[in-house]
């Protein structure tokens, strides 16, 4: 609860110059009053302006890689056509050298048919020699009736011998020629079907490396999109942030002037309204007293659960303190409200300025207890732990900064 709104009503009438001086007390609580409480707005400002430049440089690495990641795709289907036309030309021989294989098939069993025809012939013809008693070339002769005869009859199974001989001779040499040849294609056809069983696997192992290209374009470009999707809330929480600045600057502005305003009539106040005023402000304290050297007291009971420092790469910027859902989340140090309300990752967040650049933050609160412009005390409840945002279970996320630059909140808590 906020201070200025415990505080006790006036118990006796007073003077019109005591009512002024409570009056200005009064609005110097709920109102910034001076330039100080407008660094918190101008340090996250920076913060974030820093974050964007930061995001701007990993999406021009993003794209640099993206662009490498599309050349590397576009050459790995390019090396995969290559391929494929290879082992589409591999194919065709493939298909080719059967075709010649096929023919030579078609010659062999055509000579094959005229060797068995011939074979025919010459059986049947010996057999008839064999009927009539054999046909070698004395027998003949002493048959013939004239010497004539005798030398026509001689010169005749000469002439049918060296055609027989010739015939068996020209059908053997052919299915031996022919034999070769169909071997020597079966030899081709097996080399031409190992290249195409070798360019396949070429083929399957391009198209592999062209998948895992895709993938890792697919990849880069998502990253590319998830950094400008960033850079684009930052961009939109840059502006919301300045336009919390601009308003707390107003409000530091109306501040001053109903300062001034009173200034002239409660210059003679007396040393009891001061004293009155002051007591009245010292009643708003909060009833925890374990509060250190420097005025400071830690923000929650419970227990450290991550430290502040770097984890999985990335800073840590505060302390961690597990403790139950709705547990109290106490100031650790008297300052001004400049943000209450949700803020992207930190969930419900509470924001103090201290003065001097100092600040701290109270994420993941399940319910805040304070409004923007209000004072608090050390010590005073200003939220209840929670889970919002990006967190794991109920604890409170602590973060002390001095000119928007985190520090480790250990080196001001008691």
């Amino acid at each position: 609860m906020c201070s200025w709104s415990r505080m006790p009503a006036p118990q006796r009438p007073r003077q019109h110059v005591v009512v002024l001086v409570i009056l200005a007390a009064t609005i110097a609580a709920v109102l910034p009053a001076t330039a100080d409480a407008l660094l918190p707005e101008e340090e996250r400002l920076a913060d974030i302006r820093a974050r964007i430049a930061t995001v701007r440089e990993e999406i021009s690495a993003a794209k640099v890689t993206n662009r490498r990641d599309a050349v590397s795709y576009a050459n790995a289907q390019r090396q995969l056509a290559v391929v494929m036309d290879a082992l589409a030309a591999a194919e065709q021989a493939v298909q080719r050298q059967k075709a010649v294989v096929d023919e030579a098939e078609v010659r062999l069993d055509a000579l094959q048919a005229r060797e068995a025809q011939q074979r025919q012939v010459m059986a049947g013809r010996a057999v008839t020699l064999y009927k009539r008693g054999g046909m070698d070339s004395l027998t003949t002769v002493l048959g013939s009736d004239s010497t004539t005869d005798a030398l026509r009859r001689s010169a005749y199974v000469d002439a049918v011998n060296r055609a027989d001989t010739r015939s068996v001779q020209k059908v053997t040499s052919t299915q031996t020629a022919v034999d070769a040849q169909r071997a020597q294609l079966r030899i081709e056809q097996g080399s031409l079907e190992r290249v195409v069983a070798e360019q396949r696997q070429v083929a399957a192992e391009a198209e592999d490396v062209r998948d895992d290209r895709a993938a890792a374009l697919a990849a880069s470009s998502s990253r590319v999109n998830t950094l400008q999707t960033r850079e684009t809330h930052l961009e939109s929480e840059s502006r919301r942030v300045a336009a919390l600045a601009r308003r707390a600057e107003r409000l530091a502005a109306a501040s001053r002037a109903r300062q001034a305003a009173t200034s002239t009539a409660t210059s003679g106040a007396s040393t009891s309204t001061s004293t009155d005023a002051t007591t009245a402000a010292t009643d708003t304290t909060a009833a925890s007293t374990d509060v250190g050297a420097g005025g400071w007291t830690w923000p929650a009971g419970g227990t450290v659960t991550s430290e502040f420092g770097y984890r999985w790469g990335r800073l840590h910027a505060g302390l961690d303190i597990g403790a139950p859902e709705g547990s109290p989340i106490w100031a650790a140090r008297s300052g001004t409200v400049t943000y209450a309300g949700a803020m992207g990752g930190y969930g419900n967040i509470v924001l103090l300025d201290h003065g001097g650049g100092l600040s701290t933050a109270y994420a993941h609160q399940s319910a805040i207890l304070v409004g923007v412009g209000a004072s608090v005390s050390t010590g005073e409840q200003i939220g209840q732990v929670g889970s919002t945002g990006n967190s794991t279970g109920p604890h409170l996320h602590f973060e002390t900064r001095i000119g928007g630059t985190p520090q480790n909140p250990r080196n001001y808590l008691p």
